[in-house]
Protein backbone atom coordinates (compact mmCIF):
# COMPACT_ATOMS: atom_id res chain seq x y z
CA UNK A 1 0.00 0.00 0.00
CA UNK A 2 1.55 2.87 -1.01
CA UNK A 3 1.75 5.85 1.59
CA UNK A 4 0.86 9.48 0.87
CA UNK A 5 2.42 12.75 2.49
CA UNK A 6 -0.93 13.98 3.60
CA UNK A 7 -1.22 10.65 5.64
CA UNK A 8 2.12 10.98 7.14
CA UNK A 9 1.01 14.45 8.46
CA UNK A 10 -1.86 13.44 9.66
CA UNK A 11 -0.13 10.44 11.91
CA UNK A 12 2.65 12.68 13.04
CA UNK A 13 0.06 15.44 13.65
CA UNK A 14 -1.70 13.57 15.99
CA UNK A 15 -0.58 13.65 20.05
CA UNK A 16 0.52 10.43 20.50
CA UNK A 17 1.84 9.38 16.98
CA UNK A 18 2.62 5.46 17.11
CA UNK A 19 6.40 6.05 15.79
CA UNK A 20 7.00 2.33 15.83
CA UNK A 21 4.01 1.56 13.83
CA UNK A 22 5.00 4.42 11.72
CA UNK A 23 8.66 3.01 11.41
CA UNK A 24 7.29 -0.85 10.24
CA UNK A 25 6.11 1.42 7.04
CA UNK A 26 9.87 0.97 5.89
CA UNK A 27 12.01 3.23 3.75
CA UNK A 28 8.85 3.75 1.41
CA UNK A 29 8.36 6.26 4.29
CA UNK A 30 11.70 8.34 4.05
CA UNK A 31 10.97 11.24 0.96
CA UNK A 32 7.42 11.44 3.15
CA UNK A 33 9.61 12.15 6.08
CA UNK A 34 12.47 13.98 4.31
CA UNK A 35 9.85 16.52 2.96
CA UNK A 36 8.38 16.76 6.75
CA UNK A 37 12.06 17.20 8.37
CA UNK A 38 12.83 19.95 5.64
CA UNK A 39 9.52 21.77 6.50
CA UNK A 40 8.84 24.78 8.53
CA UNK A 41 6.32 23.28 10.99
CA UNK A 42 9.34 22.86 13.67
CA UNK A 43 7.27 19.93 15.99
CA UNK A 44 7.00 17.66 12.72
CA UNK A 45 10.11 17.66 11.85
CA UNK A 46 11.16 16.66 15.58
CA UNK A 47 8.32 14.05 15.07
CA UNK A 48 9.80 12.94 11.53
CA UNK A 49 13.15 12.76 12.79
CA UNK A 50 11.88 10.46 15.70
CA UNK A 51 10.52 8.13 13.05
CA UNK A 52 13.81 7.99 10.76
CA UNK A 53 15.61 7.09 13.49
CA UNK A 54 13.51 3.72 13.95
CA UNK A 55 13.93 3.01 10.26
CA UNK A 56 17.15 0.86 9.39
CA UNK A 57 18.72 2.17 6.08
CA UNK A 58 21.20 4.46 5.27
CA UNK A 59 19.30 6.97 3.84
CA UNK A 60 17.44 7.18 7.57
CA UNK A 61 20.86 8.35 8.57
CA UNK A 62 20.84 10.75 5.72
CA UNK A 63 17.69 12.54 7.22
CA UNK A 64 18.82 12.40 10.48
CA UNK A 65 21.74 14.24 9.09
CA UNK A 66 19.60 16.95 7.20
CA UNK A 67 17.66 17.12 10.53
CA UNK A 68 21.12 17.28 12.79
CA UNK A 69 21.62 21.34 10.82
CA UNK A 70 17.96 22.12 11.03
CA UNK A 71 18.11 25.94 12.74
CA UNK A 72 15.36 24.45 15.39
CA UNK A 73 17.19 23.13 18.39
CA UNK A 74 14.03 20.94 18.81
CA UNK A 75 14.69 19.02 15.66
CA UNK A 76 18.57 18.57 16.42
CA UNK A 77 17.46 17.53 19.98
CA UNK A 78 14.62 14.92 18.22
CA UNK A 79 18.23 14.06 16.13
CA UNK A 80 20.54 13.51 18.52
CA UNK A 81 17.84 11.48 20.24
CA UNK A 82 16.85 8.96 17.12
CA UNK A 83 20.75 8.31 16.95
CA UNK A 84 20.46 6.23 19.77
CA UNK A 85 18.80 4.11 18.33
CA UNK A 86 20.85 3.51 14.77
CA UNK A 87 23.52 0.95 14.60
CA UNK A 88 24.53 2.19 10.84
CA UNK A 89 28.17 3.22 11.15
CA UNK A 90 27.22 6.58 9.17
CA UNK A 91 25.34 7.45 11.68
CA UNK A 92 28.40 8.27 14.28
CA UNK A 93 29.42 10.97 11.82
CA UNK A 94 25.94 12.55 12.58
CA UNK A 95 26.21 12.57 16.49
CA UNK A 96 29.80 13.78 16.20
CA UNK A 97 28.60 16.68 14.62
CA UNK A 98 25.56 16.99 17.08
CA UNK A 99 28.27 16.92 19.86
CA UNK A 100 30.05 19.95 18.56
CA UNK A 101 26.13 21.56 18.44
CA UNK A 102 25.74 25.29 19.86
CA UNK A 103 23.04 24.41 21.80
CA UNK A 104 24.02 22.57 25.13
CA UNK A 105 20.91 20.82 25.35
CA UNK A 106 21.62 19.05 22.21
CA UNK A 107 25.43 18.42 23.05
CA UNK A 108 23.93 16.90 26.05
CA UNK A 109 21.38 14.52 24.30
CA UNK A 110 24.03 13.62 21.81
CA UNK A 111 26.86 13.05 24.28
CA UNK A 112 24.31 10.45 26.04
CA UNK A 113 23.33 8.90 22.46
CA UNK A 114 26.67 8.93 21.50
CA UNK A 115 28.06 6.77 24.85
CA UNK A 116 26.76 3.76 23.90
CA UNK A 117 28.35 3.60 20.83
CA UNK A 118 31.94 1.54 20.27
CA UNK A 119 33.25 4.05 18.22
CA UNK A 120 36.64 5.29 19.71
CA UNK A 121 36.51 9.01 18.35
CA UNK A 122 33.01 9.67 19.59
CA UNK A 123 34.12 8.50 23.69
CA UNK A 124 37.89 11.23 22.64
CA UNK A 125 35.08 13.51 21.99
CA UNK A 126 33.11 12.70 25.03
CA UNK A 127 35.56 12.86 27.50
CA UNK A 128 36.92 15.73 25.79
CA UNK A 129 33.34 17.66 26.95
CA UNK A 130 33.95 16.67 30.09
CA UNK A 131 36.57 18.64 30.62
CA UNK A 132 36.35 21.38 28.28
CA UNK A 133 32.59 22.05 27.28
CA UNK A 134 31.70 25.68 28.39
CA UNK A 135 28.28 24.55 30.00
CA UNK A 136 28.53 23.04 33.89
CA UNK A 137 25.28 20.97 32.94
CA UNK A 138 27.09 19.45 29.81
CA UNK A 139 30.88 18.83 31.47
CA UNK A 140 28.73 17.03 34.06
CA UNK A 141 26.89 14.89 32.01
CA UNK A 142 29.97 14.08 29.65
CA UNK A 143 32.05 13.33 32.88
CA UNK A 144 29.55 10.99 34.86
CA UNK A 145 28.72 9.25 31.47
CA UNK A 146 32.68 8.44 30.76
CA UNK A 147 33.00 7.51 34.18
CA UNK A 148 29.71 5.12 34.68
CA UNK A 149 31.28 3.72 31.04
CA UNK A 150 34.76 3.44 31.71
CA UNK A 151 35.52 5.44 29.15
CA UNK A 152 37.14 8.27 31.71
Amino acid sequence: MAVTLDQVRQWLDSDEPNYKRLAKLGIQLLPHLNTLIRGTIVSRAAKAASVAGLIDSDRAVELLSTAAKHPSPIVRLAAAGALRNMKRPAAAAVLMSLLADQDGGVRKLAIKSASVRPNQALIAKIKELGSKDPVASVRLVAGKLASQRGLA
